[in-house]
């Protein structure tokens, strides 16, 4: 969205004002943590027994078992940055939103990566079929949590259309086993929708009766064929948008950030905590997304208030830079390669926690790291001239036809 003021870039978490440019190593942070929390979540239910079967209920394995279980909770995360950048990038170009700027910027961003996934998923499901095809079947789905179902499986070229089309969960299953491209889903139509929302209330694009009218009814038929996940995930994306909108027009006194800052980390922690309590009914679950997705959102916010960004400030920001990097591939290629290995070293039997198995693990979880590095380096890091080139195609055929 290179053409909009204020544009926020999802890859690099750059954010583009009026006046500088500037690296804002927190987004960084979140992210890449985010990514790699589900990432071990999904690894550590393939291949290490329940906390409920473990036989070592040890101080080590105990914090383990609790770092790699916040995996959806890290999405809520994801739901969060993502609502504050792509919404924050909306608002900010308020009158000057062109639908075509926006979508062309939107969809080079998802496609870049999720085609070269889509690959991974299909060759990685070769593989795992030929001596495991009960991993893809569904009799692996209660044991590892995170397995295809059974029925829902699907490799079909109907299939593989509508993940391309981000109609998975809504018209088709996700493809293959690559079970997290539901977010990506989700993720898709809050792009639409907010977009749509903001036309309507009159703050951006080009305003009129008709336009606002035509928003109201795609709006409408797109929150009619949405699921209560989808539509809860929506309003957790716009507390993001909104952490945008707050953040350039407050400014707390020096005195207040510290407390703030304290008490919305508190509500960050207590929020987690709830949202993996045993004793939450079933009926709570998307109440609990709602306050985790508040709690990110003023933690976010207070942290960007109280952040003062700065050259010196930009240069920390190595290690947390790289995985930021990385976390769009790590989050699309993991699962497919997850179930690979999980069935074919750990097929029989998962592994009890103990040094060795977190070795294991820890190894397995770098080569993700490192498969997922190969991917950003081939494509991701490329997007802005896909982006480039699909833009400059899309005008000459519009030039072309005038």
């Amino acid at each position: 969205m290179r053409a909009l003021q204020g544009e926020m870039r999802l890859g690099d978490l750059m954010i583009v004002n009026s006046q500088k440019k500037q690296h804002i190593t927190i987004l960084d942070w979140m992210r890449g943590f985010a990514a790699v929390l589900v990432c071990s979540s999904h690894l550590r239910n393939a291949m290490i027994v329940d906390w409920g079967n473990a036989l070592d209920h040890g101080l080590i394995n105990k914090f383990l078992y609790g770092i790699t279980g916040f995996g959806h909770q890290s999405v809520v995360v994801f739901f969060v940055l993502s609502g504050y950048l792509v919404g924050g990038s909306v608002i900010a170009a308020g009158p000057k939103f062109r639908w075509t700027t926006y979508l062309i910027a939107r969809l080079s961003r998802l496609w870049v990566v999720l085609v070269p996934c889509l690959v991974i998923t299909f060759v990685a499901d070769a593989f795992t079929v030929s001596f495991a095809s009960d991993v893809l079947t569904g009799d692996y789905a209660t044991r590892w949590h995170s397995a295809p179902v059974a029925g829902k499986y699907s490799m079909s070229w109907q299939t593989l259309v509508g993940n391309l089309a981000f109609v998975q969960t809504i018209f088709v299953p996700v493809y293959g086993s690559n079970g997290p491209l539901w977010s990506l889903a989700n993720e898709f139509w809050y792009y639409v929708m907010f977009p749509l929302v903001m036309n309507f209330v009159g703050k951006v694009g080009v305003v009129s009766r008709v336009s606002k009218l035509v928003s109201l009814v795609l709006f409408l038929t797109i929150f009619y064929w949405a699921s209560i996940g989808v539509i809860t995930g929506f309003l957790v994306w716009i507390f993001g948008a909104l952490v945008s909108y707050l953040n350039n027009r407050m400014r707390q006194p020096m005195a207040w950030r510290r407390s703030i800052s304290v008490v919305s980390l508190v509500a960050f922690a207590t929020a987690l905590g709830l949202s993996k309590w045993s004793g939450v009914p079933a009926w709570f679950t998307p109440w609990s997304d709602l306050v985790l997705g508040v709690a990110v959102a003023a933690f976010l916010l207070c942290a960007l208030q109280w952040d003062s960004i700065g050259p010196s400030h930009a240069q920390q920001s190595g290690a947390s830079k790289w995985f930021s990097d990385i976390s769009f591939s790590l989050y699309l290629s993991h699962f497919p390669l997850v179930m690979l290995v999980s069935a074919y070293l750990f097929h029989d039997a998962s592994l009890q926690p103990g040094l060795r198995t977190w070795i294991k693990f820890f190894c397995i979880l770098g080569g993700l790291f490192l498969i997922a590095r190969i991917v950003w380096c081939l494509f991701e890091r490329h997007t802005p001239i896909v982006k480039k080139f699909v833009a400059s195609w899309f005008n000459a055929i519009y030039i072309a036809h005038r």
